[in-house]
């Protein structure tokens, strides 16, 4: 779906689907890469560098693990390139290329072979990102409706903000739940 604020494409769960790895639990978020929907707990959070405050890229486990495996493989291939150089500083000069390509190229290649080993440490799961933020009990379902009234216009803008958030709450109120139940569910599904 495409921003009419900003002009962004913004993936989003279709309203009632369901989570593949946990087919009694509704989706509450999509994969930034892949696009598909998934829950709370199949989500991996990761905090955007650079970006506005608060930016997060959601990953299922496979698109985080091909994002690593990129990664360390980028890694491992410097690696080998500079073992590459170190052979014709070997050449040239034995001891330079020997410890160049101990100094260098052996650390860059066992950083990169540990980096495929160790790829989930460095996200946090969804949930646990969504506990963190501003998970109080004493909040009324106003200030609930409020907080995620201003997170959707912040990322949807005005107008599509508030018609997102209606519907989101509406298909709860559809299952049989009252609007402030509804609100209180989707806020607690959701990670507000």
């Amino acid at each position: 779906m495409k921003c009419s604020y900003c002009g962004a494409w913004i993936v989003v769960p279709v309203i009632g689907e369901r989570c593949p790895n946990h087919p009694d639990v509704l989706a509450t978020a999509t994969c930034n890469d892949c696009g598909n929907s998934y829950c709370r707990d199949c989500l991996a959070a990761y905090e955007i560098q650079g970006q506005a405050e608060g930016g997060v890229l959601l990953l299922c486990s496979i698109c985080l693990a091909q994002r690593h495996a990129h990664q360390a493989e980028g890694t491992i291939l410097v690696g080998g390139l500079l073992v590459l150089i170190g052979m014709f500083l070997f050449l040239a000069h034995p001891i330079a290329g020997a410890l160049w390509i101990m100094l260098f190229a052996v650390p860059v290649i066992i950083y990169g072979v540990y980096k495929i080993g160790h790829f989930y440490k460095e996200s946090i799961p969804y949930a646990e990102h969504a506990e963190a933020r501003e998970t109080r009990t004493d909040r009324t379902t106003q200030e609930i409706y409020l907080y995620m009234l201003a997170e959707f216009i912040r990322c949807f803008g005005q107008v599509h903000g508030h018609v997102m958030l209606e519907n989101r709450i509406k298909a709860y109120v559809e299952r049989g739940l009252s609007r402030e139940e509804a609100i209180r569910r989707f806020a607690e599904d959701g990670g507000y």
